[in-house]
């Protein structure tokens, strides 16, 4: 393996780690509405 093959294998492994950080983020994001949502839903007296 050359250098600039190992250097460019090193950026994708980076930038997926950078989508994967932004993916759990997103997933915290909704999981963390989700719990709002039914906690509001929770307190809304049914007809």
């Amino acid at each position: 393996m050359n250098a600039w093959y190992l250097r460019k294998l090193v950026v994708e492994i980076l930038q997926a780690k950078k989508l994967s950080d932004l993916q759990k983020q997103t997933i915290q994001a909704v999981e963390k509405k989700t719990e709002l949502l039914n906690a509001a839903n929770a307190n809304i007296p049914s007809m």
